[in-house]
């Protein structure tokens, strides 16, 4: 009869520290993304210019263009990439 229990009781046991384990890892999921949201909202909005610029055109040019996803992985998206289109220009990639 104590076997018994011992097994009813371990089971419910091991049950509720699982599911407080669960609840913990959910909780420092929510700190690190309430601490990114304050990070976010804490920088300044960029000043609106009150002067106008006047284009002559719309043309596009990028001039080695580098970038990649993870600041320190030395794997790049695009890399010295340099082109320049027109306006009314279609712009498609293979």
């Amino acid at each position: 009869m104590t076997f018994i229990f011992y097994l009813i009781i371990v089971h419910a046991i091991s049950g509720v520290l699982n599911k407080i384990m669960f609840i913990s890892e959910s909780f420092a999921q929510i700190d690190g993304s309430a601490e990114r949201m304050d990070e976010i909202l804490r920088i300044p909005p960029l000043p609106e210019k009150s002067s106008t610029v006047r284009l002559n055109s719309y043309d596009i040019a990028f001039s080695d263009v580098s970038f990649s996803y993870e600041s320190d992985s030395g794997v790049k998206a695009l890399s010295h990439v340099s082109f320049r289109t027109g306006q009314s220009k279609v712009i498609c990639s293979p």
